[in-house]
């Protein structure tokens, strides 16, 4: 269907920019991402292209809307909410033999369930949308996983245009999980792109290829190291990847605020300007500073990063493609015991 999209984009090619410049006061518009900082940097960014909040124009976090829109409005039936605690989903599954139940109690979904719950009903959902939008976007569409992505293909049924924008290789985030449903489908980029076409979408992989946010020696590290096709728009050669590893460079590096520093996990263990590198997707710095744990370290060491496994791999993606500068690599066990908390 020719307004029936999916676009694959690399890093900083400007996929949300892209959502923003489509919107208009004239379209009702429909947004839907998963994450709840990214709702949030959509409303931002909405809000400072027009002056003000569009009344046309929602951005729901995905529970939200399959909850109180697709659902709560078209049923005649009380609920109490989503239970999104994995560990209390778990002693509910062990409880039922491992059989999860669609609804707990009669009275709250599971999010490891719900989207097939709804794929399942009678209910009259997409109609629903139909009838109140002009046209749906999804962002980070990457981060849908499980019965989640099958939802979120099914969009493809709507009349109304319908464009997914995410990056295949950002997969920092699921939705949910249940058993194998849909996970060698996320782990095979070829197998998702067929995926969303099979569904119904035209598949674009070549639109957004460039990345305005990172130079070319960034770019070539990524695809030499990681294997991922990325290529930058800036023309200038001016910024470079460097592995440091004398003490003195690593202590001025920790000590200047300038150059954020990205770890694995556990970034407030530092002292120093940092956050963790799956909690960086969707933010631009300037010089970066990519702290390489033991095994990332040893694969970077041994040439194999493109072997890590895809969580890790997509992670550090996500991290090296943060800033519009320099890209300094450090290894974790050389940062200096004065920067540890």
């Amino acid at each position: 269907m020719d307004n029936k999209i999916a676009l694959n984009a690399v890093a900083g090619s400007g996929k949300t920019k892209l959502i923003i410049k489509k919107l208009s006061l004239k379209k009702r518009t429909c947004i839907i991402t998963y994450t709840t900082a990214n709702q949030n940097s959509l409303k931002e960014r909405i809000e400072a292209r027009f002056g003000y909040f569009p009344p046309n124009i929602h951005v729901f976090g995905y529970w939200e809307f399959l909850y109180s829109f697709c659902v709560t409005p078209l049923i005649e039936r009380d609920f109490s909410g989503i239970i999104f605690d994995l560990n209390i989903q778990s002693q509910i599954a062990r409880k039922n033999h491992y059989n999860t139940p669609s609804i707990y109690m009669n009275k709250y979904f599971l999010t490891k369930t719900f989207a097939r719950w709804l794929l399942n009903s009678k209910i009259q959902y997409l109609d629903r949308i139909d009838y109140f939008f002009d046209q749906v976007f999804v962002d980070e569409v990457q981060d849908f996983a499980s019965d989640d992505l099958d939802w979120i293909t099914n969009l493809a049924n709507l009349n109304i245009p319908v464009l997914l924008v995410g990056d295949f290789f950002q997969q920092t985030y699921s939705t949910s999980t249940r058993g194998n449903k849909n996970k060698g489908i996320r782990s095979d980029k070829e197998r998702w792109l067929n995926k969303l076409h099979s569904a119904g979408f035209h598949v674009d992989t070549t639109s957004l290829i460039y990345s305005q946010r990172c130079a070319p020696n960034i770019c070539n590290f990524i695809k030499n190291s990681l294997g991922i096709d990325i290529r930058s728009k800036k023309n200038t050669n001016d910024k470079q990847v460097m592995f440091v590893n004398k003490l003195d460079e690593i202590t001025k590096i920790m000590k200047d605020d300038k150059i954020v520093k990205l770890f694995f996990k556990n970034s407030s263990k530092y002292k120093c300007r940092s956050t963790n590198w799956g909690l960086s997707k969707g933010l631009t710095f300037d010089d970066i500073c990519v702290v390489l744990n033991p095994t990332t370290f040893k694969a970077y060491n041994t040439h194999q990063l493109n072997t890590l496994a895809p969580t890790t791999k997509s992670k550090l993606y996500v991290a090296c493609t943060r800033g519009t500068g320099n890209l300094y690599l450090v290894e974790d066990k050389q940062i200096p015991e004065e920067f540890k908390a």
